[in-house]
């Protein structure tokens, strides 16, 4: 925990809270079945990335580094995240 870790995952959705923080929902497919979804990631930024966040595309590949926030069975949570690449 606390580790930050560099994830390239597929856009489902994402939000923006009332606070202005965003929040990006996305998938890591299983590589042995692209239909199945491996690992859900759920990426939280500051509002300061808005302008790139909010025009991301469902279904797009992202690639961030977040700090891990907390691991459940097959979601990965981060924290604190920059955008390192979109699309």
């Amino acid at each position: 925990m606390g580790r930050r870790l560099r994830v390239t995952a597929t856009v489902v959705d994402s939000h923006v809270y009332e606070d202005g923080r965003i929040y990006v929902y996305s998938t890591i497919p299983s590589p042995s079945e692209p239909k199945w979804i491996g690992i859900n990631v759920h990426f939280y930024f500051g509002q300061n990335w808005g302008n790139r966040l909010l025009v991301l595309k469902r279904r797009k590949p992202i690639t961030a580094i977040g700090e891990i926030w907390k691991i459940e069975s097959k979601t990965i949570f981060l924290k604190h995240c920059e955008l390192v690449s979109d699309g």
